[in-house]
Order: structure tokens, then C-alpha cells, then sequence
């Protein structure tokens, strides 16, 4: 089970502290929200409300924690979602309440922060790990170490340039769709050995890709090495300006995979030299052996439990257990039913419970005989049982688009309940459609994994005389699995309106065609594609509005389609949000103090926000007006990255503290414009590394001055008293580059170096020889 780390703890107080200010007007809310989002916070659309992302390690939750989460949503009114990255989250929070969230939570080993923003999210893995015959070994410990190990990292807790996404699987059938993440391992062996094969630069967006092979193997002990030298290349070539380009994958389309990969050695050379990583063991339950049994053979008066079995149940690999997924319609569950979920321990001791990528409940470790007895329990729990749903077979994922999303364009959930509602109705044979599954989005994000669904819906709208309408983009053939994973392609767009009645007729068609070929994926291509794009072409239609007003409502509304509360999304909230907000604030109390009669407050207050801005890329985060002044002068003007006449910053400070003259108030006030223009445009030369222009040319001038020493051939420790002696002469700073070669000279040198007091700056191999810069301390 996962471990919160104290680190995580600790900060609960600075979000208390950010949000008291929030609540009291003294920090505006596009500050706040730099801070509330990468502690998992994100305002739900057009409402005064909040979501928190709880982070679910591998999916795997206990007992306790399902009712903790229950118990929360219970008290402050929220609904509980499952995420298709194995998260839960709950809507519907006040800002005043996130705090409290916060700190249940914590007690339970569970948190939002990093559930958003530029941070490691959720790391997944198999739903099946652990439980599956086929898998290689299981991985579990890996995703939950994993995350253990990178969130004592601060750069893993909102300072990278984007999210960074990671995944396990425990074969190559890739069930946690690794290679569509930043990071993704898939479980093999090599001679008895067990390890992983290591993929990069995958994701789903607006612009998907599929990862690239990093690693074709890595022993498991170098697991927390490999990943994290990978974020660390990121956070340190990233793009942090262009939030549209800022994601691991077109840093990789930009610099080449060839290049990335060598920054990425040499991240990982330094990394193996100057840390021990080792994951700590996560407890694991063993399971005594029980008899097999047949269950279709139990008697049950209930016709439904065979479709129970067929839907829900399957053999888990430890002799006389089972597992049985609950099918929870669009992610959404009451916290009445998840309590009662939980409280299942009491009738199977033994039980487990995981999240899934299709946003369903697994119930672990059940013996066959309690199978009946859950069974009747279940259905007095859930009031709409997914087992009773033939749309349970299409393993239906949704996002929660439009309907609290500040993207979303269409609402997704209400069209999945709509297609659910449509295929209930109708006699299908939903034993033969089962090779397929439908994934939708309400916008072209990708937070439904529409391409990856054999069928895929993406939202978006277009006008018809004048009007908005919601639409979907059909997409066919998505697929999963290392070496076949592919995205579905685009076939038609169709109103929203149309498209439960569209999926009911190719349904029906399809239905005795499909299990004809070895494959879905050969039956779209033979026959599947162009039945839907015949039925598309029949139900592309858009009638006038007064002819038939419904396709100009969206799915669950009643008012006429529109794009009101869509804003900016939230996900990439941090750094940047924090400099803008003081930036806007320092111009608009510029603006007021220029208003005759003004407050000398506006003057100061522009003052405090101009010095501030730009602190946050330092790390800083005075507390006081003071403060803000002080470290301005000691990490701004003292270290050359602006001008020195800005000392005069502690003089104008003072003066505006005590009192001012009209005249006084002028002079004042243009130096005031003046800092805020400087401080603007030092924003607008900063790199994508957050670096200014005066340390970019020093980083330069150190490259230029460095000298050279070749030990290729020389074995230790000889090599070693060459280094050390051709280092005792030059001055402190002085940097040095050494060619050595691989094995015990590598691996010696380094440390020895190292242990002296040098800072090592790189280490990058070449061929057959690595390239050492040691810098002289």
C-alpha cells in the first residue's frame, strides 16, 4: 500500500497558508490558483466550486480508504468520480473546505497534491497486476515505490514545464497503455532476469503519440534511476513558455530522439554516481490455495446472475479465486454505495480493491463459494447494476467534458447515459459485440482516450444558420499493445443528437458479421469502416432549427447549445501563473495609483507585486513586504540579472512607508512604471529553463573557459593522480573536461572526484569513452 511521504505532509501547511490569504482578498485568485491546482485543486466550471484529484497509486485502495472517501462526500456533499488513470476524485468542494479535505486525507495515506498542474501524476499500472496468469511478474510495488520515490523530489510537486505521466504494465498486452504516456514500462525477462522494457515521449492530446523505445531492457533495480533521470532531462530542456508545446513528447519532436536520448544518458550517468535508490517493499497478501469449483453450476432462482458471470467474473491465477469488476456507469458512484463497497471486507476478509482505466471498481482475491452471496449483496448496493447493462460489455470510458470541465465543449456524460439508455432498449447481441469498446471525449483532449477506442467519440461544435450545434468526430480502430498500439482514425462527424441512434444501427448490423474475422481490427478494415460511414452519411443530417430544435441542445440540457462557461483549463497551472497574476496586479495598481487622489497603498502594492513576480523561478517565497524587497535585491540586483540602479528600490519603499509629497508622489510613480516595465520585459527574456539573460552568457563564459585532459587508456588509480594534479593548479570555479575510459575508470574517477570536494557537472558517453566536466570547488 502507499506511503504518503512526510514531504507531502508538510506542505499541507503552505497551501493553508495561500488559501487563508485567498479567503481574505489579500492574494488574487489567478495566484491562488498557481498554488491550488498543482496541490490537486481545480475550479469546476462555471460554478464557485472545486474538484480534488485524489492520487490512487496503481489503483490499489484499501477498505479504510474507500470509506474515508465515502465518509468525505458524505459530509460536504460531494460526488465521487473514477478517472481513467485510476484516480478518484471528488466535485464539488468549497474553496473554504479544500484545507479540511486536505487534511482527512492525509490521515488515510491519501492526497490530491500532484493531482494537477506541472507535476508527476498518477502513476498507473495494470489493473490486473499481481492477479493476471499472463503477466510476467507482478508490478505493483514498482508504480507504488515509484511514486513514493519522485514525490520527495520538489521538482516532481509543480516545477516542471508540463505534467509528466507514467505507467506500468506486466506484459506486453499492455493493459495500462504505457506507450501513450511520458514514461511507460512493460514487465519482461531476460536470462531469469526480471526487468522492463522502457518507452518515452507517448501521450494522448490534441496531438497524440506513441512512445519511442528508450531502454530495450533495464534490470528492476535501475527502475527509479531510469525514470527519474528522464524527468529530470525534461524539467531541465523542457519548454516551460509554450503551453501549447510544452509536454515530454515535442521536446523529443523538436530535439530529435537520438539527442534526447543522449541528454538523457548523461542525466542518468550523474544520477547512479550521486544517489542510492532503492524502492521499499510493499506488503503483499498471501493467498492459501483453494478448490477449484465450477460456478456455473451454483443455483441461483436470479436469471441474472448468468450474465453476472460473464460480465463481471473471471479467474483470478491463485487456485479458487476470482475477480469480479463492477461496472460503474461513466466513473460516477454515490458515497453510499462506495461505504457499502468497502464494507464487503466483512464478508470476504481477504478482499482488494483496485481503480481501472476503464473506470470501474475490481474486487480482489474472492473465493468461489462467496460469489452468490456477493452477488445478492451487490445488487442491493447498486441501484443500477452494471452487470444488468449491455452497454457494461462495451467497457464504456467517458470524460467528464462539459459537464464541469472548463474545456469541455459537449456533454459527455449525458451522451453516454443516452447511448447506454438506447442499447437497453434494444434486443442486441451484446455477447457478440464484446470485442469492441467506446471511449468518449468532449473536446479534442483526450481525457476519454477516444484514440484509443475501437470506436472514439471527440466533441466539438459548429455553427448551422447561424447556430451552435454539438457534434462528435467518429473514429474507428484504436488499438493497445506493445508493438500494434495505433490511434483511430477519423471517419465522420455526426450531431450529437443522432449518435445513440447511429451506434444502435451499426450494432445491429455488425452483430452476426463481426466475430467472421479473426479480428475486430481486420473486420473494420474489411467490412466495419464502411457500414459507419454509410450510416454516418444517413445520419450527418442537421435539420433547421424549427423543423427540430433538439439537435441544437446539447445531451441533459434543456436550453438551447451553447459555449458559456467554457474558459481556460487549469492542468498547466504553476509558475507561470504565479508571475502573470503578480504582473497583472503590479500593472493594475499602477493604473489605479495614477487616478487623481489615489492612495499612496496603489504605489506600494505595485511595488511589492513588480519585486515579487519573478521571485517564484528562484524558489523564494517571502513572507512579508519587506521580504519581498530584501530578496529581490539579494537574488535580482546582487547577482546581476538587473540593473544595480534598482537598489533604489529599498530607498522608494522607505519613502512611500512614510508619506510622500505631490511631488514626490510623481517622481515616484514613474520609477514605479519604470520597475514594473523592466521587470515585464526581464519576464519576456527569460528562457524556457527560467533562466535570464545575464546567467545564460555566464553559463556560456564557464563553457569557453574550460580546459582539457585525456586519460583514455590510463587505468586507475593513475588516472585518478592525473585528474587530482592536473586540478591542484587552477583556480576554484575553473572547469575541466576529461576523457575517460568505460568500466573501472568511469566508474572510480567520478566518485573519487567527488570525494575530494569537485562538483560533478556532466558525464556523457561517447562511443567507447565517457566525457567528464568536473568543476574546480
Amino acid at each position: 500500500m502507499f506511503k504518503l511521504p512526510k514531504d507531502l505532509i508538510n506542505m499541507i501547511d503552505k497551501y493553508r497558508d495561500a488559501l487563508n490569504e485567498y479567503l481574505e482578498g489579500k492574494i488574487s485568485p489567478n495566484r491562488f490558483k498557481g498554488i491550488r491546482v498543482p496541490f490537486g485543486f481545480y475550479s469546476q466550471r462555471a460554478s464557485a466550486q472545486l474538484m480534488g484529484r485524489v492520487r490512487i497509486p496503481a489503483g490499489g485502495v484499501i477498505s479504510s480508504q474507500l470509506k474515508a472517501l465515502a465518509n468525505l462526500a458524505g459530509r460536504f456533499n460531494l460526488r465521487i468520480h473514477i478517472t481513467d488513470r485510476q484516480d478518484i476524485q471528488l466535485h464539488g468542494i468549497s474553496y473554504e473546505d479544500s484545507i479540511k479535505i486536505l487534511e482527512y486525507l492525509k490521515d488515510y495515506d491519501l492526497s490530491t497534491i500532484g493531482g494537477g498542474g506541472n507535476t508527476v501524476r498518477n502513476i498507473s499500472a495494470c489493473y490486473l497486476s499481481g492477479l493476471c496468469k499472463n503477466e510476467i511478474f507482478d508490478i505493483r510495488r514498482y508504480a507504488v515505490g515509484i511514486t513514493e520515490y519522485l514525490l520527495k523530489d520538489p521538482i516532481s510537486a509543480g516545477k516542471l514545464p508540463r505534467k509528466f505521466k507514467i505507467a506500468f504494465s506486466g506484459c506486453s498486452t499492455d493493459c495500462a497503455y504505457a506507450l501513450v504516456n511520458d514514461v511507460g514500462l512493460i514487465a519482461t525477462e531476460r536470462e531469469s532476469a526480471e526487468g522492463f522494457k522502457v518507452y518515452c515521449g507517448g501521450g494522448m492530446g490534441a496531438f497524440s503519440a506513441i512512445g519511442q523505445v528508450l531502454e530495450d531492457f533495464i534490470t528492476a533495480d535501475r527502475v527509479p534511476y531510469v525514470i527519474k533521470a528522464v524527468m529530470l532531462t525534461y524539467n531541465k530542456h523542457g519548454d516551460r513558455l509554450n503551453r501549447h508545446r510544452n509536454r515530454l513528447r515535442f521536446l523529443i519532436q523538436d530535439i530529435g530522439f537520438a539527442r534526447f536520448r543522449e541528454l538523457y544518458e548523461r542525466e542518468l550517468n550523474m544520477l547512479q554516481e550521486s544517489e542510492y535508490a532503492a524502492l521499499r517493499e510493499v506488503e503483499r497478501k498471501e493467498l492459501m490455495p483453494l478448490e477449484q469449483m465450477n460456478l456455473n453450476e451454483r443455483s441461483l432462482t436470479d436469471k441474472n446472475f448468468g450474465d453476472f458471470l460473464k460480465n463481471c467474473v473471471s479467474p483470478q491465477k491463485h487456485p479458487g479465486y476470482y475477480l469480479i469488476e463492477l461496472h460503474i456507469p461513466q466513473g460516477d458512484i454515490t458515497d453510499r454505495s462506495l461505504e457499502e463497497i468497502a464494507s464487503l471486507e466483512e464478508i470476504v476478509q481477504d478482499i482488494e480493491f483496485r481503480t481501472t482505466q476503464n473506470q470501474n471498481l475490481l474486487l480482489c482475491n474472492i473465493p468461489g463459494q462467496k460469489i452468490p452471496l456477493l452477488f445478492n449483496r451487490l445488487k442491493e448496493i447498486l441501484p443500477d447494476p452494471g452487470f444488468f447493462n449491455p452497454a457494461a460489455a462495451l467497457k464504456l470510458v467517458v470524460c467528464k467534458g462539459a459537464a464541469t470541465c472548463n474545456l469541455g465543449i459537449c456533454n459527455s456524460p449525458a451522451l453516454a447515459r443516452a447511448i447506454s439508455d438506447e442499447l437497453k432498449q434494444n434486443h442486441l447481441k451484446m455477447e457478440n459485440l464484446k470485442v469492441f469498446n467506446l471511449k468518449i471525449s468532449g473536446c479534442p483532449n483526450n481525457c476519454g482516450q477516444h484514440v484509443l477506442g475501437i470506436i472514439g467519440l471527440s466533441g466539438l461544435t459548429r455553427k448551422v444558420s447561424l447556430r451552435p450545434v454539438p457534434l462528435y468526430k467518429i473514429l474507428l480502430g484504436g488499438r493497445t499493445g506493445e508493438n500494434i498500439t495505433r490511434f483511430s482514425q477519423e471517419v465522420g462527424v455526426v450531431p450529437a443528437r443522432a449518435i445513440p441512434s447511429l451506434l444502435r444501427e451499426y450494432f445491429y448490423n455488425v452483430q452476426d458479421k463481426v466475430n467472421n474475422h479473426p479480428t475486430v481490427y481486420e473486420f473494420l478494415q474489411k467490412e466495419g469502416i464502411a457500414i459507419m460511414r454509410e450510416l454516418i452519411n444517413k445520419h450527418s443530417y442537421i435539420p433547421d432549427y424549427d423543423q427540430n430544435s433538439d439537435y441544437y441542445k446539447d445531451w441533459g440540457k434543456t436550453e438551447d447549445f451553447s459555449l458559456a462557461g467554457i474558459g481556460p483549463g487549469e492542468c498547466g497551472a504553476g509558475v507561470l501563473d504565479l508571475i502573470e497574476a503578480d504582473l497583472t496586479e503590479a500593472d493594475k495598481n499602477l493604473a489605479l495609483a495614477k487616478e487623481p487622489g489615489a492612495r499612496t497603498n496603489y504605489l506600494k502594492d505595485s511595488l511589492i507585486y513588480t519585486a515579487r513576480a519573478l521571485q517564484v523561478v528562484k524558489g523564494l517565497e517571502p513572507k512579508s513586504d519587506s521580504e519581498v524587497i530584501e530578496s529581490f535585491i539579494n537574488e535580482f540586483v546582487n547577482k546581476g540579472i538587473v540593473d544595480k540602479r534598482w537598489l533604489k528600490i529599498v530607498e522608494i519603499y522607505g519613502k512611500i512607508l512614510n508619506g510622500l509629497s505631490d511631488n514626490e508622489k510623481t517622481d515616484i510613480l514613474s520609477s514605479a512604471e519604470e520597475f514594473y516595465l523592466t521587470v515585464k520585459t526581464l519576464y519576456k527574456q527569460m528562457d524556457p529553463n527560467f533562466r535570464f539573460p545575464s546567467e545564460i552568457k555566464q553559463e556560456e563564459n564557464k563553457i569557453q573557459s574550460t580546459h582539457l585532459l585525456d586519460l583514455k587508456g590510463i587505468a586507475c588509480p593513475y588516472n585518478y593522480v592525473k585528474a587530482k594534479l592536473f586540478l591542484e593548479p587552477l583556480d576554484k570555479g575553473s572547469i575541466i573536461t576529461i576523457y575517460l575510459d568505460d568500466g573501472e575508470p568511469i566508474r572510480n574517477v567520478p566518485s573519487s572526484l567527488k570525494n575530494d570536494g569537485h562538483e560533478i557537472l556532466e558525464m556523457v558517453k561517447e562511443e567507447n569513452i565517457y566525457r567528464l566536466v568536473v568543476k574546480k570547488v
